[in-house]
């Protein structure tokens, strides 16, 4: 979901906020799957490898009620990454299957766009 999107790659300024939002759906239906809890996301690149849980919070993965759709904001400046890197997010079920596609970024000293 937007800002990221499967279909283009994504520059990050460093120093911003990236919100992460998916929506996970059902393979019967289609339908958005709002009940799963034991679900996390992933983020690993040069120099970070970090794991977001379901929770509330800052730094936690969350559930938008409203929207229909998982959300995490990966807050860039409080991590060193490396500008020029490239870091990928995952989303995963307790059991480490990986559910859906992998989001690739790149991290910039310019401002965030699609490439």
């Amino acid at each position: 979901m937007p800002p990221l999107t499967a279909k283009g790659d994504y520059v990050v300024k460093n120093g911003t906020t990236l919100p992460l939002k998916f929506q996970l759906l059902g393979f019967a239906d289609g339908n958005v799957v709002e009940d799963i809890q034991d679900i996390f996301v992933t983020i690993e690149g040069e120099g970070l490898e970090q794991t977001w849980e379901l929770g509330s919070g800052r730094n936690a993965l969350r559930f938008d009620e409203s929207e229909f759709h998982y959300i995490l904001n990966f807050h860039t400046r409080d991590y060193e990454l490396i500008e020029g890197s490239i870091y990928k997010a995952t989303v995963y079920n307790s059991d480490g299957k990986k559910l859906g596609r992998s989001i690739s970024f790149e991290l910039s000293s310019k401002k965030s766009k699609l490439k």
